[in-house]
């Protein structure tokens, strides 16, 4: 046999034994993840569990990551490339408050929902994304009532759920 063909022959062999391991330990070696994992994924790397806990609104249970310090409140959603359809974060506010929201750092649009008395008390829907805009210069969002917390969703997911003021929430 000609040295040439010996090195193609190798070549092939070598090629052909790593399709084979490749084949045979097919992520294996690595922990699988569940598709609920590989979602939030796609919301970024920086962005939140949301599946911490769940919210009921009305007959819809929504998975949500929870806001409930000062902390929270203040990063939010900002810097999520998305939220997971039917999920969403959930803000806190022990006692009441007239809380104000901005897009502060927001990538993405958002619907806002204010809870009062354990029912939606108003929705702020489609609320854009102001990217690039001063700080000084952001819209600011608040109900016209003190709140007992806040459900922030993807941007039409509150009509695609069938979510509306007056439907009951159970935290």
């Amino acid at each position: 046999m000609q040295p040439q063909h010996r090195y193609i022959i190798g070549s092939l062999v070598i090629i052909l034994a790593a399709f084979i391991v490749a084949i045979a330990f097919n992520g294996r070696s690595t922990p699988t993840r569940s598709t609920q994992n590989q979602e939030e994924e796609v919301a970024g790397e920086d962005c939140h569990n949301f599946s911490e806990t769940h919210v009921q609104v009305g007959d819809i249970q929504v998975p949500i990551a929870l806001a409930d310090t000062k902390e929270e409140h203040a990063q939010g959603l900002s810097g999520c490339a998305a939220v997971p359809e039917g999920k969403g974060m959930y803000f806190t506010f022990t006692p009441r408050s007239t809380a104000t929201f901005w897009m502060k750092d927001m990538i993405i649009p958002i619907d806002i929902l204010w809870i009062r008395d354990g029912k939606v008390a108003g929705i702020e829907a489609s609320v854009p994304a102001e990217i690039g805009v001063a700080d000084s210069d952001l819209a600011r969002y608040r109900h016209s009532q003190a709140i007992d917390g806040a459900l922030e969703l993807a941007a039409g997911q509150a009509a695609i759920l069938g979510i509306q003021v007056g439907d009951e929430v159970a935290f």
